[in-house]
């Protein structure tokens, strides 16, 4: 049926659940291999109640509500749309905290795409790599921020990058990334995100001990406290 699969919906087994559902809501019959286009909202709305329609990146990390997953191409995933950034985003989203992210570097354009993706989830400072800044403002982001970005390889001018990547971490909050876009970036931060967390969970717990009973120190934390989204720093 085209409208299944203009909808993203690949498998006969898939095809053959989505269109059964169709045929209970009264929207084709056995007969029939097209749909009018002026039904396709309503068709759009009876899949969606039935089944969720996930790419197979997405369909790992979604818990169960009831709906049958159908696999669909990344492209109609209604989760992430194909977008690789997004799922990145999904997963940073996904720890349950809205951390203070800066990000010294990347283009305009990435700039704009880590704004699209970062800002419903965390609490975002972008440094433009290519302007002029202080050691005040760097000191002040680097105190403000939980985890502080270095994005290597990108438009980032070495006194830019050098502002921020010489104030002492003992903190251990500032990573660099050497891969270009925004999904790289944003899978480096999630990846840190996720290393802290178990961190935590080894403090809150009991640390284990290297041998002969002396206790390990316990790694730095990220102060601060949360605020409300600060969007975009510009020069």
């Amino acid at each position: 049926m085209d409208v299944l699969a203009r909808l993203g919906v690949g498998s006969e087994a898939d095809t053959a659940l989505a269109r059964a559902e169709l045929e209970a809501a009264g929207l084709t019959n056995p007969r029939k291999t097209r749909i009018s286009p002026e039904k396709i909202p309503r068709v759009e709305e009876v899949l969606a109640r039935a089944f969720v329609l996930l790419c197979a990146e997405c369909a790992a990390g979604v818990p169960a509500d009831g709906r049958r997953l159908i696999a669909v191409s990344a492209s109609a995933c209604r989760r992430c749309g194909g977008s690789a950034a997004r799922r990145s985003a999904l997963r940073l989203g996904g720890a349950g905290r809205r951390l203070r992210v800066v990000v010294v570097g990347g283009s305009a354009g990435t700039r704009s795409e880590i704004d699209r993706q970062l800002a419903p989830i965390a609490e975002l400072r972008q440094v433009d790599g290519t302007a002029r800044w202080t050691k005040e403002r760097a000191a002040a982001d680097h105190a403000w921020a939980d985890v502080v970005v270095i994005w290597a390889g990108t438009e980032l001018r070495h006194k830019v990058s050098m502002l921020y990547s010489q104030i002492p971490d003992r903190g251990g909050k500032r990573i660099t990334v050497a891969k270009r876009g925004a999904a790289a970036l944003i899978d480096a931060i999630t990846a840190w995100a996720a290393r802290r967390e178990a961190e935590s969970g080894v403090r809150r717990g009991r640390a284990p001990g290297p041998p002969g009973g002396r206790a390990c120190p316990p790694p730095g934390t990220a102060g601060g406290s949360i605020l409300g989204p600060t969007g975009p720093r510009r020069g």
